[in-house]
């Protein structure tokens, strides 16, 4: 039986795992023209919410407290 506390260190291990090619994707879509950019398409709300997820994935602070 997997308890809530499990759950919950499994979702933040895997999204540890993540990491990198979190990192590496949205430094991958960054260096494209506007067009072409896969993660910022859409509405405004959409483009804001993908650029919010850009610095919380790019915040080292974020990592580091995750990993506590």
């Amino acid at each position: 039986v997997i308890t809530r506390w499990t759950a919950h260190y499994l979702a933040f291990q895997y999204l540890l795992d993540l990491r990198l090619t979190l990192q590496h994707v949205f430094a991958s879509n960054a260096q494209q023209i506007p067009a072409q950019q896969l993660i910022k398409t859409g509405d405004w709300k959409a483009i804001q919410k993908a650029e919010t997820m850009n610095e919380l994935v790019n915040d080292s602070l974020f990592w580091h407290t995750a990993a506590r």
